[in-house]
């Protein structure tokens, strides 16, 4: 018992020691984290500058223009197009119900067998 006595300093010196040296090592595992982030973008950014310097310099002219004025048109006539059938849905909806049930009902029958009276 006495020999543990004259060890508890040293113990409590090493849990210390302990303690520090692992909050070092968290310390040092973020630090290193944000560092790989930083250096994860920077080197995205860098890759995202040099297509776009060479989309810029050998792909923008006017036939990439006209094929961009042709694609917001085509947009812009589909979304017209699916406005316009949404409203025909819309108004027709219970025309369009009754027709599906008649044709489940029918499909319906194919499968039943007749009733033998």
């Amino acid at each position: 018992m006495y020999w543990l006595h004259l060890l508890e300093p040293l113990i409590t010196f090493g849990s210390r020691i302990y303690l520090i040296a692992s909050e070092v090592f968290t310390i040092t595992l973020i630090m290193w984290c944000i560092n790989f982030m930083a250096n994860l973008i920077e080197k995205l950014y860098l890759a995202g500058v040099t297509i776009g310097r060479l989309y810029h310099q050998h792909q923008i002219g006017p036939k990439l223009k006209d094929l961009t004025a042709k694609l917001i048109a085509l947009v812009v006539l589909v979304t017209e197009l699916a406005i316009e059938g949404a409203e025909i849905v819309r108004r027709d909806h219970k025309i369009w119900l009754t027709n599906a049930n008649t044709v489940r009902n029918n499909i319906g029958q194919l499968f039943t067998l007749p009733q033998l009276t």
